[in-house]
């Protein structure tokens, strides 16, 4: 069950006195985020880049995938069901690879953001289900994408 709460704003500034709608989406307790995360290695370089990650090198990456969706039959998901989606879409097709040469990085540079945009895509395919998905180059350094 999806809950909205619609609501009229009136600008005060005289610049702007108009009256404006807004509609904002209420988390209820039917709708939940889950999420899992994985650790996988890859070696990557960055074409075009005047810089040291023009050079292969590699990162161990941590990668959560969060699902936001609606809880049915006590579950958004079944974290074994996201698991198994996570080793086909992310892990096995990547883990100690050369990112450059698998699509679409063969074509795109495997910048953390590409990486989180294609991981939350691909993840989004299988669950249909509204995902995240961050990617942690190292502790301290991350992106982040959505697939709604």
């Amino acid at each position: 069950m999806k809950t909205y709460l619609s609501f009229d704003l009136y600008c005060a500034a005289s610049f702007l006195k108009k009256k404006v709608k807004h509609k904002i989406k209420i988390r209820t307790v039917e709708d939940m985020r889950i999420g899992k995360s994985i650790m996988m290695s890859c070696a990557h370089f960055l074409r075009g880049y005047k810089g040291k990650c023009a050079n292969v090198h590699g990162h161990t990456y941590k990668i959560e995938v969060m699902l936001d969706g609606e809880v049915k039959d006590g579950f958004v998901m079944d974290f074994y069901d996201l698991k198994e989606i996570m080793e086909q879409e992310i892990f096995t097709p990547y883990d100690h690879k050369l990112l450059n040469e698998i699509a679409p990085f063969d074509k795109i540079n495997p910048t953390a953001e590409n990486i989180a945009s294609e991981f939350a895509r691909r993840v989004k395919l299988k669950t249909k289900i509204d995902t995240t998905v961050r990617v942690y180059e190292s502790p301290t350094t991350w992106a982040e994408a959505r697939a709604e």
